[in-house]
């Protein structure tokens, strides 16, 4: 077996890193409202019932978006998990 570095030992290959920024944890200053945030061609299982009643089996592509409440009404950190 060969003696390289580590897989999971990037900093034996690239050496230290400096940390990236919370980009998210920034302020926005460009003072552009949103209204609504989502995500675009989810891919999902679905089950589709045929006109003979036989369950068909396929593929569901889905965009998926929630309104947001005002400013005022917003919590600092909002969840960044998405579930379908």
């Amino acid at each position: 077996m060969a003696k390289g570095p580590r897989m999971h030992a990037p900093e034996k290959l690239f050496g230290k890193a400096a940390p990236l920024p919370d980009i998210q944890a920034t302020p926005d200053r460009r003072n552009l409202p949103i209204q609504q945030v989502g995500v675009k061609g989810v891919r999902h299982p679905v089950l589709v019932r045929t006109a003979g009643g036989a369950a068909q089996p396929s593929v569901a592509t889905f965009d998926l978006s929630v309104a947001l409440p005002p400013i005022s009404c917003a919590r600092p950190r909002r969840s960044r998990v998405s579930a379908v």
